[in-house]
């Protein structure tokens, strides 16, 4: 299980640069697709396991943006 934190600058995650505190629904979904890139890239074993996107609260917007970068 992968949890990501979204937008960069809330909780736990971090921005590296100001800008990047930024952002809105599909620059959030456009990070999140990048990590989840990076994170399979990094854990190749994992690229032929099924997929699923969930999400609570706010997710009910992230996890339709989020499947859209994917397809």
């Amino acid at each position: 299980m992968l949890y990501l934190e979204s937008p960069a600058g809330v909780g736990f995650s971090v921005a590296k640069e100001t800008q990047d505190n930024s952002f809105n629904d599909m620059l959030q979904s456009q990070d999140a697709f990048k990590a989840l890139q990076e994170w399979f890239k990094k854990f190749p074993e994992f690229q032929n396991h099924e997929l699923f996107v969930s999400g609570e609260s706010y997710g009910g917007i992230y996890v339709p943006y989020l499947t859209y970068q994917i397809f």
